[in-house]
C-alpha cells in the first residue's frame, strides 16, 4: 500500500505537470484553515494550487484492503480587479481534466473523476475555488 505522503507527492507532481500554476504545494489542513494565511497566502506565486489531505478510510474485505483518501485542491489567484474568477474557473477545469480520472504510480493510485467544486468567499482580494475529490488504492493484505 502507498503511504499518504507518496499519494500527496504524486498529486502535487501531476498538478505541476499541467503547467497552469506558478505555485503547487502540499498543504496541511491546519494551514489552509488559518485565517492569517488566507489573508495574504504568503510565499505563494499566483495562480496557485494547494493540495490538502482531508482523511483516509480503509476497508478490509477478505484478503483485500481498499483505501480511499479525501483531498481538496484549493485553487487561488489574486483578484484586485474583481475579474480573477474568470481565470480561476478555467484553472479548475484544467485541474479536473489534467489530474482527475487517472491512474498513477504504476496504477497503484486511482484518482476518481467525481469531484465537487466549491467557492470560498473568505477574502475579497483573492478568487478561491476548491475542488474536492477522492483517490483509491486496492491491495492484498
Amino acid at each position: 500500500m502507498l503511504t499518504i505522503r507518496q499519494c500527496w507527492d504524486e498529486l502535487v507532481r501531476q498538478t505541476v505537470k499541467t503547467r497552469k500554476f506558478q505555485s503547487v504545494k502540499a498543504l496541511p489542513l491546519h494551514r489552509i484553515a488559518d485565517a492569517d494565511f488566507l489573508k495574504r497566502f504568503p510565499g505563494l506565486k499566483m495562480p496557485a494550487c494547494l493540495i490538502v489531505f482531508l482523511g483516509r478510510t480503509g476497508t478490509a474485505r477478505g484478503a483485500a484492503l481498499d483505501r480511499a483518501c479525501r483531498w481538496s485542491a484549493v485553487i487561488v489567484d489574486t483578484d484586485a480587479g474583481g475579474d480573477a474568477w474568470e481565470k480561476v474557473v478555467d484553472l479548475v477545469d484544467d485541474f479536473e481534466d489534467g489530474v482527475l480520472d487517472e491512474q498513477y504510480l504504476d496504477d497503484a493510485l486511482t484518482v476518481h473523476a467525481s469531484s465537487e467544486v466549491g467557492v470560498a468567499d473568505s477574502n475579497p482580494r483573492f478568487a478561491i475555488y476548491e475542488v474536492s475529490f477522492t483517490t483509491r488504492e486496492a491491495a492484498e493484505r
